[in-house]
């Protein structure tokens, strides 16, 4: 029922008001992709920082970079260069 009222309080608007209504809409919109992206990105970092900090002790331990970059999803050259203590 909300949702209908809504609807006819939108058509009752004038055309001028009515297409700013929908710009909000539309910035609204971007708003909410643009915190989704960032939360995403956010998670990303986070899951490469553990990748990086989980590889650091398989080196320590003495695992090879094949096996260490097959474990964390890191490739070979990653690896290679925590190896070489380039972060």
């Amino acid at each position: 029922m909300s949702e209908a009222k809504e609807v006819l309080n939108i058509m009752r608007l004038d055309r001028e008001q009515q297409y700013g209504y929908n710009r909000y809409l539309d910035y609204l919109h971007v708003k909410a992709s643009e915190a989704f992206t960032l939360k995403i990105e956010g998670e990303e970092k986070v899951r490469q920082s553990e990748k990086i900090e989980i590889a650091k002790n398989l080196i320590d331990m003495g695992l090879d970079n094949a096996m260490i970059a097959k474990g964390t999803g890191l490739t070979l050259a990653q690896v290679e260069q925590l190896r070489h203590g380039e972060d």
